[in-house]
């Protein structure tokens, strides 16, 4: 392993909250650990900037399902930061959490076609949270942030 620390940049919003705390949950462990050599940082994806994804060496993208797609403010976020990164970016690791009232897969279909037109590699399988958030959920999500976190720490992506 790297004594070079990498960075994890988390970005979601969230309207009623839910999608946050599986997010916040995700990076929980890691910000957690001092035997980590991850760097986690959240950025509301209203606000998140081309800089944030300029500096992360992957990303947790964190959305709520609406009307059978991605939030609003995820798409934002893309439309923010797209012609910007698309260059420099290419090959970056990431993983989706979707946060859903039906299915999820409009939203994570969505995220996905704008990812691969980035050309960034998703690093794992998605977490798709369906109904209301249990404790179960809110481990899952421990789970998939620890994960992807190993990968990018072994430098498998």
């Amino acid at each position: 392993m790297s004594n070079e620390y990498k960075r994890l940049l988390v970005v979601s919003n969230s309207r009623t909250g839910s999608t946050n705390k599986l997010c916040i949950e995700a990076a929980a462990d890691l910000k957690n650990s001092n035997n980590s050599s991850i760097i986690t940082y959240s950025a509301d994806s209203l606000t998140a900037s081309a800089k944030d994804v300029m500096q992360a060496d992957a990303v947790i993208l964190g959305s709520s399902e609406n009307f059978g797609y991605m939030s609003g403010a995820m798409k934002v976020f893309f439309e923010n930061i797209y012609y910007d990164v698309i260059e420099e970016k290419r090959g970056m690791p990431f993983g989706v959490i979707i946060k859903a009232g039906t299915s999820g897969i409009g939203a994570y279909n969505g995220i996905i076609k704008i990812t691969n037109a980035l050309g960034w590699k998703e690093a794992i399988e998605p977490l798709l949270v369906v109904g209301c958030l249990t404790d179960l959920h809110l481990e899952q999500a421990r789970l998939f942030g620890s994960t992807l976190a190993a990968g990018l720490e072994i430098g498998a992506y």
